[in-house]
């Protein structure tokens, strides 16, 4: 028969843990439970009212714990990411005979299509390869704009350029969208793993982590504005 016994929340459920703890009316909504059977221990998170709606301070609480592990790092590959596809890429250009084109425009065109293409194979392929640190796509990504830029600002000058032909370019674009699409796609299979037990939490968990990335997305718009322009300038 198996064995129950309750702890008080650690880890991610003490974070969840709503209100103040010193308040002497406080009484915590979530908690773990061990289950033993055959030597083997199971952990189980749930709540402990899943049939009430949760209060303002369990929302406030439970949007502060997922802002440093889920939502930074989303809102980071989104102004990274949208930054280098708005602010960027539209003045990464090669002479017409280094490329496959026949326009100008169909630099920003094909750009576009293969960064779409590393989103869709990196959010089918979730199953296959799992992402628990999300601050490394993170800084990956900002690393790739960083060196879009470096492309955009040398190309016009007599240094070398980073990447010497479109194609390299075609490749990072779509290490780009792969860095951008696992990061949205874990970011969500995280969340619903660690509320697993708790359904009223995990739906307010993944509706307010929405905000991360249209703000992000927001963001590299407006820093887009400058950006381009500045670059276009400087070319």
């Amino acid at each position: 028969m198996p064995v129950q016994s309750q702890t008080e929340p650690t880890s991610i459920n003490k974070l969840l843990a709503a209100t103040d703890p010193t308040d002497p009316e406080f009484v915590s909504p979530f908690v773990e439970t061990e289950i033993e059977d055959g030597g083997l221990t199971t952990r189980r998170v749930y709540k402990t009212r899943p049939d009430e709606a949760m209060t303002m301070n369990e929302k406030f609480a439970m949007a502060r714990s997922l802002m440093v592990p889920y939502m930074l790092p989303l809102f980071l590959v989104y102004v990274a990411e949208y930054t280098m596809n708005q602010g960027v890429l539209p003045v990464v250009l090669f002479p017409l005979e280094k490329t496959p084109f026949t326009h100008i425009r169909d630099h920003y065109v094909t750009y576009s299509a293969i960064y779409q293409l590393g989103v869709f194979i990196s959010r089918s392929s979730a199953s296959l390869i799992q992402i628990s640190r999300l601050w490394i796509p993170s800084f990956l990504q900002l690393l790739t704009l960083i060196l879009a830029m470096s492309q955009a600002v040398l190309s016009s000058s007599q240094a070398a350029i980073p990447i010497p032909s479109i194609y390299m370019i075609f490749g990072l674009i779509l290490w780009e969208g792969l860095l951008g699409g696992a990061t949205y796609v874990h970011t969500y299979i995280g969340i619903s793993k660690d509320l697993e037990h708790d359904p009223k939490g995990k739906e307010f968990a993944l509706g307010v982590v929405g905000v991360a990335d249209g703000l992000g997305i927001m963001v590299a718009g407006l820093a887009s504005l400058w950006i381009e322009p500045a670059l276009c300038q400087w070319q």
